[in-house]
This record gives structure tokens, C-alpha cells and sequence, in this order.
């Protein structure tokens, strides 16, 4: 679910003469988001009795347990004494602010058509620690060199940083899971107060406030073309383009996790990938109009294409 808070949005005009005109406009967005709705979930109370129920039933954990036994001698001796316990879901979730700023502008003088904008967004995710943030520029400008030749480019640039998701509400990841832990566990714990076996486990409270995950995106494009108009019935086109993409991964998990074995040490990684396109497409396309009603249309042309990419990774602990 989502709210705005507020919009502000400032457009200006100006025009000195019929062969000129300039216009800016700006935008600023804000707001929250947060979850439409929690699921109703055993509280710590419901869960300590659901499990000594469970414990009943069952042959196989606690076989001295049965239908018979006080609640005395009872997996969990006294439920009441749990209260509420841990809500998992309001401990890795958060209301998120968000912020949006745009502006942009366009200019034309005689012949001359241009255009440049810039975006910025910054959306703080649900998910405590994570969210994204996002830069996009562009440039465009086309003019008319003579009344036969047209010239142009386009330019843009985007750039993402996002801090990923380090804990998960539902879906199939039933250890660690938001919905599928037990309220007697404290956000704070570093074992299952119900687990026989001792071992240390990482909760999602820990994972947010320790682990790093961050992926950095950026993309770069640039368009130039010329287009001639030879003939009445001759039209040439040729355009250049290049693209590049660049995409940075990092990971890391601290010696202070509670499941990470004592002198083991932190865990990290790293990923890099980038590829680069070019491309040069040459057209010569003629037109010609029979009786008014029929058409006839050919074109011949040339295309250059190259491609390249490269990746590296490196991982230690």
C-alpha cells in the first residue's frame, strides 16, 4: 500500500518570438509505503499451547508426553507466562518513505529542436535496510542544418543502487521466513529455546542489521544520425549508436553472525559484469507514387554490428 503525501509540480513558458520557445517543468513526490494488512498469526501464548497439543499427538519427539500428562511436565510448562511473544513480520518490516524529483526542459529556436531531463527516486523498501535508488538523464536535440539534411543525437544515462531484500515474509524459505517462525523465539535470540540439538541459528533481525547485499546497475546510450533528402523520391539514413552496461554485486557476511562457527571469519563476494554494443545502420530508400492510389517503395542498406562483454567474480572467507 502506498500514500502521498504531497506533489509539487512548477511549470514555466516563455516565448520571444514565433521562432523561439522554452518550457520547464518540475516535479517533487513524496509519500510512505507499508503493508495493506498483517496476516493473524499465533501470538506466543497460542503457539506454546498449539505445540504442547502437538506434542501429545506425537510418537516421535516426545514420547513420554500424552494426552495424559500436566501441563506441568509439558514441553512448555507454563504458556501463559509468554504473552505475546515476537511478531516477525512488524520486526522486519518498517514504513517506508519514498521520494520522487523530476525536471525538465525543452528549447526551439528556428530549426533547432532540444530536450534535456533528470530524474531522481529514492524508494526505502518494506524490508528493513533495503530499497532503491535510481538516476536517469537524457538529452535530445535535432536541427535542421538545410532544408534536405537533418541531424540529431540522443543521449541517456541510468543509474540504479539497490540494497536488496535480506529477509523475506512468506514464500518457500520455511526456516527463515517471517510467517513461518515461532513467536517464543526473541528477535534477539541466538537459539531455539524449543530446539534440542543447541545449535546457533541467524535470525532475520540479525541478517538486516549485518549482512550486505547491493547490486549497482548503469546504462549508457548514444544515438547519432544524419538523414538527407537527396531527391524528391530519395531519401539517405545513417545512424550510429553505442551501449554500454555495467552491473556491480557485493555481498558480505560478518564473523558476528550467530550460525557462523567461532574463528571462521566473514564471508564475501563479488561480481562484476559489463558489455558493450555498437552499431551502424546506412539506408538509401526510394519512393515513388503511381496514378495517385499506387505505391512503390525500395530500399537498400548496410548494417554493422559488433558486441562485446565481459565478467569477473571473486569470493573469500
Amino acid at each position: 500500500a502506498r500514500g502521498s503525501n504531497g506533489v509539487i509540480l512548477i511549470t514555466t513558458k516563455e516565448a520571444s518570438n514565433q521562432n523561439a520557445s522554452v518550457s520547464i517543468t518540475a516535479k517533487i513526490t513524496g509519500g510512505v509505503s507499508m503493508l495493506p494488512a498483517k496476516l493473524d498469526l499465533m501470538n506466543a501464548t497460542q503457539f506454546a499451547n498449539y505445540y504442547n497439543e502437538r506434542a501429545q499427538l506425537s510418537t516421535n519427539i516426545y514420547k513420554d508426553v500424552t494426552t495424559e500428562t500436566p501441563i506441568s511436565s509439558a514441553p512448555v510448562s507454563d504458556p501463559s507466562a509468554y504473552g505475546e511473544g515476537t511478531d516477525w513480520i512488524g520486526a522486519i518490516t518498517r514504513v517506508a518513505p519514498y521520494q520522487q524529483q523530476q525536471i525538465s526542459g525543452s528549447c526551439t529556436v528556428g530549426s533547432s529542436k532540444h530536450y534535456v531531463s533528470f530524474s531522481h527516486y529514492d524508494n526505502r523498501g518494506i524490508i528493513k535496510n533495503s530499497g532503491v535508488r535510481n538516476m536517469v538523464a537524457r538529452i535530445n536535440s535535432s536541427v535542421d542544418v538545410f532544408k534536405w539534411l537533418n541531424v540529431g543525437t540522443k543521449m541517456s544515462y541510468t543509474y540504479r543502487d539497490t540494497d536488496e531484500n535480506l529477509a523475506s515474509i512468506g514464500g518457500t524459505s520455511i526456516w527463515d521466513s517471517a510467517i513461518y517462525l515461532s513467536p517464543l523465539i526473541a528477535a534477539d535470540a541466538v537459539k531455539n529455546p524449543l530446539s534440542t540439538s543447541g545449535a546457533k541459528i541467524t535470525m532475520p533481525t540479525y541478517s538486516i542489521s549485518e549482512k550486505t547485499k547491493n547490486t549497482i546497475r548503469s546504462m549508457f546510450n548514444i544515438v547519432g544520425y544524419a538523414q538527407a533528402k537527396l531527391h524528391k523520391r530519395l531519401q539517405f539514413r545513417t545512424q550510429v549508436s553505442f551501449f554500454r552496461f555495467d552491473r556491480n554485486k557485493y555481498q558480505y557476511e560478518p564473523s558476528t553472525l550467530p550460525s557462523r562457527e567461532d574463528g571462521l571469519g566473514g564471508k564475501a563476494a563479488r561480481e562484476y559484469y559489463t558489455e558493450n554494443k555498437f552499431t551502424w545502420d546506412n539506408t538509401l530508400t526510394f519512393t515513388k507514387t503511381f496514378a495517385k492510389r499506387h505505391g512503390f517503395k525500395a530500399m537498400v542498406g548496410s548494417a554493422y554490428y559488433r558486441f562485446t562483454n565481459g565478467s569477473f567474480s571473486l569470493s573469500g572467507q
